[in-house]
């Protein structure tokens, strides 16, 4: 469990201080395959880190649609950032697509954490950059590519998603038909 926090702090020169307090807000937790850890009728506290499975995160839209937004394997955080940073009921939902372990971070203790450590603010930006960067990079490609395009970035980019995930989940995620995904897949 520990080449995870270090993972997740890699490249940092953190002082021994800082990281023992990091550790106290991290819990360890095995879950379930098809376990929600996040719904829409809870308040957003956590962000999780996947140690090792894989979790999605997606919107259930009013006609009963599952939307995928995001994968998170080994080493990936995932949760409703929209709602964890603006303290608003979450829209998305958090589901474990295989038998997972993960991470729980108390967000509300790592906010308090962040204003005592500047080294850890620094950090935290670059994390936030690269993730407006990430989102960004993924909406333009879901507007300008072909499903045929985004299935062989999809593939690129998650393999063991690939692998892992339903077809059902991988199509929402695509922003395609099931049928359709089945037939990109014959194609590629």
């Amino acid at each position: 469990m520990k080449n995870s926090f270090d993972y997740i702090f890699k490249g940092t020169n953190f002082s021994v201080e800082l990281k023992k307090e990091l550790e106290k807000m991290f819990t360890f937790k095995k879950v379930k395959k098809r376990e929600i850890l996040l719904s829409t009728n809870k308040t957003v506290k956590t962000l999780f880190f996947v140690v090792d499975g894989c979790l999605r995160s997606f919107y259930l839209d009013e006609q009963a649609r599952e939307h995928t937004l995001h994968f998170a394997v080994k080493n990936a955080a995932i949760t409703d950032f929209t709602a964890l940073y603006n303290n608003k009921p979450p829209s998305l939902k958090i589901e474990c697509i295989t038998d997972s372990v993960i991470i729980e971070i108390d967000f509300s203790e790592y906010r308090k954490t962040l204003s005592k450590y500047k080294e850890l603010e620094s950090f935290q930006r670059l994390v936030y950059e690269r993730h407006i960067s990430s989102l960004s990079n993924r909406i333009l490609k879901q507007l300008t590519l072909t499903a045929a395009e985004r299935y062989k970035l999809f593939l690129a980019e998650f393999p063991q998603v690939n692998e892992l995930a339903s077809n059902h989940h991988i199509a929402s995620y695509l922003g395609v038909a099931q049928q359709s995904l089945s037939r990109l897949k014959s194609e590629i």
